[in-house]
């Protein structure tokens, strides 16, 4: 997946904070095709766009756009899944009779 680039004229996003732009240090193509592209700032970046993520969902809370319970389906990958009938079957390459 190619990372977004925002547009260049923008320095600051909807809530007035200065935009982190991805600055990628190198890319690889794997024997399959698949291209990886490596950041410098990842951690900045990836700290930037969560934020921003947070931002936008309290402006839907406040706006009343979404409820609570609506923001956790939107979030949670596991929403409303029934864990009671999980069962650990291996952990790692081990199965979880032969863990001590």
């Amino acid at each position: 997946m190619k990372i977004p680039m925002p547009d260049l004229d923008d320095e600051f996003d909807e809530f007035g904070d200065r935009i982190v732009r991805p600055i990628i240090d190198r890319e690889e193509v794997s024997a399959d095709g698949r291209r990886t592209q490596y950041l410098k700032n990842m951690g900045e970046y990836s700290a930037y766009t969560k934020q921003v993520s947070r931002n936008r969902d309290a402006r839907m809370l406040e706006n009343g756009e979404i409820d609570e319970l609506g923001l956790r389906k939107k979030n949670d990958a596991f929403f409303g899944y029934d864990f009671s009938k999980v069962r650990i079957v291996a952990i790692g390459d081990k199965k979880y009779e032969d863990i001590d």
